[in-house]
């Protein structure tokens, strides 16, 4: 029988499809089972259509926003040699990592419901998505390569190499931080050409909103 999302003496079969995809043990994966919840909760979930993304392609949005805002905020302590939050920047980097490949997956299965654009605003959008794909993996590879120590976030966990991978470190040490950066300045024109649409009357924020 499948594992439940809570810990429980009698486990519980997965109720929706996305359960059964995200279906984990015990009470670890506290931000799966949130997902999860988020969306049983909504009884009138929003499928993505020609006029407003839905309940699930928001939720993708903003919680990674949300997230990415934490690594940037991050990424600047780190430049100023304070590394407190070195272990939950990389935490989040793996979290982050599942979270786009989702994302990814949602997006193909509803690629053609979901609004349109132009072909620039498309190249944009894929430009984001190769960078938000790019930026968490060049980290997980050279943290597997350094050769430290496993990289665990709920029921996941990211071995760590039998010794160190030169290639490995040598790849994140120059391509994460600038992919990185990279990423924030697409995402700040991103968010410049949203308010701009928007400012001329075409309503775009409500389509992240779901209003």
């Amino acid at each position: 029988m499948p594992p439940s999302f809570q810990a429980a003496s009698t486990p519980k079969q997965p109720e929706t499809p996305l359960e059964q995809l995200l279906f984990v043990r015990g009470g670890k994966a506290v931000i799966l089972r949130a997902f999860a919840n988020h969306l049983n909760k909504d009884k009138n979930m929003k499928p993505d259509t020609f006029e407003r993304y839905g309940s699930v392609s928001r939720f993708f949005h903003w919680s990674m926003a949300l997230l990415f805002v934490f690594m940037y905020y991050s990424a600047v302590l780190f430049s100023q040699e304070n590394f407190d939050l070195m272990p939950y920047h990389k935490a989040t980097g793996l979290l982050l990592m599942l979270l786009i490949l989702l994302r990814v997956v949602w997006m193909l299965a509803n690629l053609k419901k979901r609004p349109h654009g132009s072909l620039v605003v498309k190249l944009g959008h894929l430009a984001l998505y190769l960078l938000m794909l790019a930026v968490p993996a060049v980290g997980l590879i050279r943290q597997y390569g350094a050769a430290r120590h496993p990289l665990e976030i709920g029921p996941f966990t990211l071995p760590q190499a039998a010794e160190k991978i030169e290639w490995m470190s040598n790849l994140g040490n120059a391509a994460h931080g600038k992919l990185g950066w990279l990423l924030m300045a697409f995402a700040i024109g991103h968010v410049a050409m949203a308010l701009v649409h928007q400012l001329k009357g075409e309503k775009l924020l409500q389509r992240m909103a779901g209003r």
